[in-house]
C-alpha cells in the first residue's frame, strides 16, 4: 500500500510536470543557436577540425569555467548534428532527475512524501522558459542536479568515507557546470559543521573549497568574450548603487512568485526571506522544547545555496537590476528558498495540536500564502508561455536569414545574438562548414548557387498601409521565368515584422506577362505595436527554395 502511494506521488509530482516540460520544449523549441551559444562556435569548429579543442573546454567564458557542459555538448554533437533542441530536452530531463533527488531527500529527512507534488510542479515549472528553450542553458539544471546529489550524500547516516568522496566529486561537478556552483563549497562546510556540531570535521571541506577556488580562477584574465569587451567593475557598481543591489537580491530571491514583474519580485522576495527566517526561529524553539523527526539541515543548506547565489547575482548584475530581476533563468537557481519554506512550514503545522485556535489561525495563514503563491507563479507561467511563443516565431522567421547569412540583412541576424548580427554572420560559417544545427538537413549544393538562387527576380509591393498597430503589405514576386519564391519576409524600417510562404494566383500579373504563371501573389499583415507616428519604409525580402536571400523588392513608403 505504501509503495503504491509513493508511486502515485512520483507520477503526480515528477512524471506529469516532466511531460509538460517536454511538451513545452517540443512546441516552442527551435533548432537554432541563440545568444551565448554563438560564442561556442569556435570550440565546435576546433572540435570537428581536430585542432586543440580540449584546451577550449577549460577556458573561462565571462566569469564561468564550465568544462562539463561544454564536454556534454561536444559528446552529443556527432549524434545530434549539434541540434540545440536536443539540449533543451536535456534540460527537461535534468530537471526531472533533480526532482527525483528531491524525492529521495524528502524520505531521508522524514518530510511528508506528498510534498513532491507541489515541489515537483515548481521544480519543473515552464516559468523557467529560458533554461528550457536555450540549449546552452542546461548547465543550470545540471548544476542543481549535482548540488542536490551532494547534499543527499552528506545527509547519510552514518556518513561513510565513500559518501564523502562521492559528495566531493558531485560538488566539483556543480562547480564546473555553472559559476554559481562554486558556492556549494561554503554551503558544504557550514552544513557539515552544523550537523556534526564540530568545525574540526568541516576542515577537510574547507581545504577542498580552497582547492576548488584555485582550480576555478586559475588562468582568469578578465571578463572578455570578444575583442573589445571590458571586465565589469562589480565592486564599483555595488558601492555606487547599494539600493539596486538590494533590490536585485530580493527580486531574484522572490522571482518564482514575481509574475514577471520586477517590483512584484521584490515584494515576494522580502516576504519569502522574512517567512524563512520566522520558520527557522520557530523550528529551533520547537526542536529545543520537544523531540522532532524532521531533519531540516539539508533543506536549510539548499536554501543557503540559493541565497548565496542570489547575492552573487545581485553583486554582479546590479548595473541593470530591473532587466535581470525578471530573468527566468534565475528561477531555477533560487528554487530551493520556497522549497525549504514549504517543508519547514508543513512540519510546523504538523506539530501544532489540532482543533486549537493556534492551529486554525496558522492553517488559515498558510492557505492564504499558498493561494497567493500559486496565483503569482501562474502569472509567471503565462508570461513564460507568451515569451516562448514570440521567441519561437522570431527564431522561425530568422531561420531563412541564418541559412543565407552571407547576404542576409544584419538586423535579421541580430535577432539571434544581442543585436550583433555581424557576430552571427562571422560564426555561422562553422555550422555551414560541418553541416550542423539548422544546416544539417540542407543539400550539399546549398552553399553554392543553384539555378533558383542565380536567377533574376522581379515583383512589386503594390500596397502598404498602417491600421492602428498593424501593417499590411500586398504584392507579387517571381523568380526567374516561372518560379515562386519560398518565402516573403516583411520589414518595416529595417526591422523584421512577419513573413509568408502562402501564394495565390494573380490574374493581372498573368495578363501583364501574357502567359500563365504559378501563384505569385502574396499578402502579409503583421503586428507592430511600437510603431511611432510618421513616415516609414516597408520592404519585402525574397527567399529562394534553398533558403537563400535573393534580395529586396523596391521599398514602399507609408505614413501613419
Amino acid at each position: 500500500m505504501h509503495s503504491r502511494r509513493s508511486l502515485v506521488w512520483l507520477l503526480l509530482g515528477i512524471l506529469l510536470p516532466g511531460i509538460f516540460a517536454v511538451y513545452f520544449v517540443k512546441r516552442f523549441g527551435v533548432n537554432v543557436p541563440v545568444h551565448d551559444e554563438w560564442h561556442f562556435m569556435s570550440t565546435v569548429d576546433a572540435f570537428y577540425s581536430g585542432n586543440h579543442w580540449q584546451a577550449a573546454l577549460f577556458e573561462h567564458y565571462g566569469e564561468h569555467r564550465i568544462p562539463i557542459p561544454k564536454a556534454i555538448i561536444l559528446v552529443l554533437a556527432p549524434f545530434t548534428k549539434y541540434n540545440v533542441k536536443d539540449e533543451m530536452y536535456l534540460s527537461a530531463f535534468l530537471m526531472m532527475a533533480g526532482a527525483f533527488v528531491v524525492w529521495q531527500l524528502l524520505k531521508k529527512t522524514n518530510a511528508p512524501e506528498w510534498l513532491i507534488v507541489p515541489i515537483g510542479w515548481l521544480f519543473l515549472s515552464i516559468a523557467q522558459y529560458h533554461n528550457l528553450l536555450v540549449g546552452w542553458q542546461f548547465q543550470i539544471p545540471l548544476m542543481n542536479f549535482f548540488a542536490l546529489l551532494t547534499i543527499l550524500l552528506l545527509a547519510n547516516e552514518p556518513l561513510r568515507f565513500r559518501d564523502q568522496a562521492a559528495a566531493a566529486l558531485t560538488a566539483f561537478g556543480a562547480t564546473f557546470s555553472f559559476a554559481n556552483g562554486l558556492l556549494i563549497w561554503p554551503v558544504i562546510t557550514l552544513f557539515v559543521a552544523w550537523r556534526r556540531r564540530s568545525f574540526r570535521k568541516a576542515l577537510p571541506w574547507l581545504m577542498l573549497m580552497i582547492v576548488a577556488v584555485i582550480l576555478y580562477i586559475a588562468g582568469y584574465h578578465g571578463f572578455h568574450r570578444r575583442a573589445g569587451d571590458q571586465t565589469p567593475n562589480y565592486v564599483g557598481a555595488i558601492e555606487r548603487a547599494p539600493a539596486d543591489v538590494l533590490a536585485l537580491f530580493t527580486s531574484v530571491a522572490g522571482d518564482n512568485f514575481g509574475g514577471g514583474n520586477a517590483v512584484a519580485g521584490v515584494v515576494a522576495g522580502v516576504f519569502l526571506l522574512l517567512l524563512l527566517l520566522l520558520l527557522v526561529i520557530a523550528w529551533r524553539r520547537r526542536a529545543a522544547a520537544s523531540e522532532t523527526t524532521l531533519d531540516p539541515y539539508p533543506w536549510l543548506a539548499l536554501a543557503l545555496f540559493s541565497l548565496l547565489s542570489a547575492g552573487a547575482i545581485a553583486g554582479g548584475r546590479s548595473l541593470a537590476w530591473k532587466e535581470f530581476a525578471t530573468a527566468s533563468r534565475y528561477l531555477t537557481i533560487t528554487i530551493f528558498i520556497p522549497i525549504a519554506i514549504l517543508i519547514l512550514g508543513v512540519d510546523l503545522l504538523r506539530r501544532i495540536p489540532r482543533r486549537t485556535t493556534v492551529f486554525k489561525l496558522a492553517a488559515a495563514c498558510a492557505a492564504i500564502v499558498v493561494i497567493a503563491a500559486v496565483v503569482q507563479h501562474v502569472r509567471a507561467i503565462r508570461v513564460g508561455w507568451g515569451i516562448a511563443e514570440a521567441t519561437r516565431q522570431q527564431n522561425m522567421a530568422t531561420l531563412p536569414c541564418l541559412r543565407s547569412y552571407r547576404t542576409a540583412p544584419v538586423p535579421c541576424l541580430a535577432n539571434l545574438f544581442a543585436a550583433d548580427g555581424l557576430f552571427v554572420r562571422q560564426n555561422a560559417v562553422t555550422l555551414e562548414r560541418w553541416r550542423l544545427g539548422p544546416f544539417s538537413n540542407v543539400p550539399d549544393t546549398f552553399s553554392t548557387s543553384t539555378s533558383d538562387d542565380a536567377a533574376a527576380f522581379t515583383g512589386t509591393i503594390d500596397l502598404a498601409a498602417i491600421k492602428q498597430t498593424s501593417v499590411t503589405a500586398q504584392g507579387w514576386a517571381l523568380v526567374g521565368s516561372n518560379t515562386t519564391p519560398r518565402t516573403i519576409a516583411l520589414f518595416v524600417d529595417g526591422t523584421f515584422v512577419g513573413q509568408t510562404s502562402a501564394f495565390f494566383t494573380r490574374p493581372d500579373v498573368n495578363q501583364f506577362f501574357k502567359r500563365e504563371l504559378p501563384p505569385v501573389g502574396w499578402t502579409i499583415t503583421a503586428s507592430v505595436p511600437d510603431l511611432k507616428p510618421g513616415d516609414h519604409k516597408v520592404q519585402a525580402m525574397l527567399i529562394s527554395s534553398s533558403g537563400r536571400v535573393l534580395g529586396m523588392l523596391a521599398p514602399k513608403s507609408i505614413h501613419g
